[in-house]
């Protein structure tokens, strides 16, 4: 999910249709009895009849079971707008570079410039000149830049990202937050004996993976490169995760780590935690295991069993400007061979979302066409729950258990409550056994229930002023162009 930018407003806003992401979207507790549902902002819980619980956690994005399957780690989001507690959530090599940036935004002359500032570096930029200046001077500041700015007051804010410990059971928060930043928290993992979370945080061109006791008490950066899908071992002693070398730009602005342009990572295992389940003081070094070739996305998944589940791709050089293949493999728990998982019949092209049950034995993948398979490692068969349709998938599969998978399949006959699509319990043992769990939901709490056309639309002055309130989603974008972020096709 892009988080909530609260920095510059302009007159010309776009409204833009695009989805939030298909990942994350139900999470299932480890013994399947409950799952966490996101959308529209907010997280509600249900049962494995569909029926949703009240209240709903509101500005939450990420949700994360613990092993006990009664609490969870959340991700909740908040608006600050004062320099005192900002700098709080700042190193000093942090809050040195926002000062930087705060003289380069009063300093300068040119809209270019401050169209290149992600919001992670140029709104607590904004903050500080607020506190240094008062609010109306820095708007006047971005007027002279700008004369699309309006004419607003409203306070320079920071969204401050936590990670909260939540009682399903009594549907409250710890009194403690367990980790805050100012960054922004692109996912969570939990360790499977419960007593670690790996915080994966992004900030501007950087990237880390911070770990934090899951009673509390103090965290460990881990990891400072750009590390993707980062996941616990069985043991949960050491991270894996993909490091690559960061996105590069051509002339045509293509970023060169892409599909069409993959870049060589590695798989790098690292022991975060000691033997008497202390974090140690200095993680590492992180060990390279397998080179593999990847591009925008990639996923691993560790199996109780010590095996790594991972995607990639597969060329042979020289090549002239193929597209190369994507495919599932299985790295041993001796980290000594890595196999391909073969598949008898082709699998749909959506291998970043694959997803295994608990055991490995079966693997579900999406497809762009809305297609969902499901891939029986043993002996290679393939069966489609989930056929071929005209829109891509809304909701990347997730397993309840073993043998029951849980995705967003098209209505044939649209139902009373208007969704396009349904979220389903599909037995994959008996393709005819199936339940619809969203069929009381209403589409405007869960928006990944329906589809709307893309379109561009001017929002009214009001709209910004509720942007600046915090009542809307935004893309990540500069800070010279404000977008809505809107509910669309993904």
């Amino acid at each position: 999910m892009k988080r909530l930018s609260v920095i510059l407003a302009f007159c010309a806003f776009l409204l833009t249709a695009c989805d939030e992401g298909v990942d994350n979207r139900v999470v299932w507790s480890p013994d399947g009895t409950r799952a966490a549902v996101s959308g529209s902002g907010k997280i509600s819980l249900c049962d494995e009849g569909g029926k949703l619980s009240d209240p709903a956690l509101l500005n939450s994005k990420l949700f994360r079971w613990a092993p006990d399957s009664v609490h969870a780690y959340v991700v909740t989001a908040t608006e600050v707008s004062s320099w005192k507690d900002v700098q709080l959530l700042l190193t000093p090599a942090e809050r040195s570079e926002v000062v930087r940036v705060a003289r380069m935004i009063w300093q300068t002359t040119s809209l270019a410039k401050l169209k290149k500032l992600s919001p992670s570096r140029s709104d607590p930029a904004l903050v500080y000149l607020s506190h240094k200046y008062g609010t109306r001077a820095v708007w006047a500041k971005l007027r002279s830049l700008d004369k699309n700015v309006p004419n607003l007051s409203e306070p320079m804010r920071v969204t401050l990202s936590s990670v909260q410990l939540f009682d399903s059971s009594t549907h409250k928060f710890s009194s403690s937050q367990l980790w805050r930043t100012v960054a922004k928290i692109e996912g969570l993992s939990v360790a499977p004996n419960g007593k670690f979370i790996a915080i994966s945080v992004s900030d501007d061109s950087q990237s880390r993976i911070v770990v934090v006791p899951a009673s509390g008490g103090d965290s460990k950066i881990a990891v400072t490169s750009l590390a993707l899908s980062p996941v616990w071992s069985a043991d949960s002693r050491s991270l894996f995760y993909i490091d690559k070398p960061s996105a590069a730009t051509k002339e045509n602005s293509e970023p060169v780590n892409s599909p069409q342009h993959p870049v060589i990572g590695t798989i790098n295992t690292l022991e975060v935690v000691g033997a008497n389940d202390h974090l140690l003081p200095v993680p590492g070094p992180a060990k390279q295991v397998v080179q593999v070739l990847v591009g925008s996305t990639a996923r691993l998944r560790c199996l109780p069993n010590g095996d790594i589940l991972f995607d990639a791709m597969t060329r042979s050089f020289p090549d002239i400007k193929s597209d190369g293949r994507c495919g599932l493999f299985r790295l041993s728990p001796d980290l000594q061979r890595v196999v391909r998982i073969e598949s008898l019949s082709p699998l749909p092209d959506g291998l970043d979302y694959f997803e295994p049950n608990k055991g490995g034995t079966r693997i579900a993948v999406p497809g762009s066409k809305g297609e969902i398979a499901v891939l029986d490692v043993a002996s290679g068969n393939v069966i489609m729950v989930e056929k071929p349709g005209k829109k891509s998938f809304r909701l990347a599969p997730v397993w309840r258990t073993e043998d029951e998978l849980c995705y967003a399949a098209p209505n044939a006959e649209r139902s009373t409550a208007g969704h396009d699509t349904e979220v389903v319990l599909q037995s994959v043992t008996d393709v005819n056994k199936r339940a619809v769990l969203s069929k009381d939901w209403s589409s405007s709490a869960f928006d990944f229930l329906t589809y709307e056309d893309c379109s561009e639309k001017k929002v009214s002055k009001t709209a910004v002023k509720k942007i600046h309130q915090g009542h809307h989603r935004t893309t990540k974008g500069t800070p010279g162009v404000r977008r809505v972020r809107g509910k669309g096709k993904s």
